[in-house]
């Protein structure tokens, strides 16, 4: 092989070379686009399925969605229609997703999944679901030391309150009686939405004497609700032993704004023995 010959044969060789992960890159992209657009077309049929579907038998639509598609294709159809369905087909969604089986794997996700993000985007999806039996383990997350606060507590926390199923708030009220920093406060945050509800549970908290701590979440919800029903109990608190329960108390009557507390809030502000409980 004469030397010009050897040379055109070794750039041949380099520009395959170099040419080699450009290939790759478009296989790849190609191949890529392939599989998305065939997972957009097999999304496209499930949901054909479940709008020809619609109204009948949960059981029975579980059945064909499962007999015809993947799981991933399922329950992205799945969470695609909770999201779109108004209120008169949310039922018939929410006892698909049942007959599905995918409430036990977001709830067992809230817990175990390997990464917040998963964890936290399953505790959102129990909450569009709205079904009480999630409340177990959502309120499990909130009570987690180790769990994420900024995510995954607080999507747990926004899942409780959109639920609003009464179910919740013994949970949600017993919790509180084993306060700590970072989950009370969205323990807190959920108990406050389900306003008048949540009512007569803590007003039977802030008479707990036993956990003064609990007493002060309680009378601090009870102020952000704003149900001048828990007055009377509020009133009795400006008397409690602990001065963070009395001054608990004097914020949560000066936000319900009930004039039968005046007279009260002035022997409190004139003669308590706290300084701190006669400012607030």
């Amino acid at each position: 092989m004469s030397a010009a010959a050897l040379v055109a044969y070794i750039a041949l060789v380099l520009v395959l070379l170099a040419a080699l992960p450009t290939a790759w890159v478009l296989l790849r992209e190609g191949w890529s686009r392939l599989v998305a657009r065939r997972a957009l077309d097999r999304l496209e049929l499930a949901r054909k399925v479940l709008e020809r579907g619609a109204g009948e038998n949960p059981e029975e639509v579980a059945r064909r969605l499962r007999e015809g598609f993947d799981a991933g294709t399922v329950e992205r159809v799945m969470l695609l229609l909770l999201h779109e369905a108004d209120v008169a087909k949310k039922q018939w969604a929410v006892s698909t997703f049942e007959r599905l089986g995918l409430m036990e794997r977001y709830v067992s996700r809230v817990r175990e999944a390997s990464t917040w993000s998963e964890r936290a985007h399953a505790a959102e999806v129990l909450g569009l679901v709205g079904v009480a039996s999630a409340v177990p383990a959502l309120v499990a997350a909130l009570r987690d030391p180790h769990e994420d606060v900024d995510s995954v507590k607080a999507a747990a926390a926004t899942a409780l309150a959109r639920i609003h199923a009464e179910e919740a708030i013994p949970l949600l009220v017993e919790e509180l009686r084993a306060t700590d920093a970072g989950s009370s406060p969205r323990v807190a945050e959920a108990l406050t939405r389900f306003g008048a509800l949540a009512v007569a549970p803590l007003v039977e908290l802030l008479r707990d004497e036993e956990h003064p701590q609990a007493a002060v979440w309680a009378a601090r919800i009870l102020g952000r609700i704003g149900d001048k029903a828990a007055t009377a109990a509020l009133l009795e608190r400006l008397f409690d032993r602990s001065d963070t329960v009395r001054m608990a108390a004097t914020e949560a009557l000066g936000s319900l704004g009930d004039r039968r507390a005046t007279q009260a809030l002035l022997r409190a502000a004139l003669s308590d023995p706290m300084p701190q409980v006669r400012a607030h």
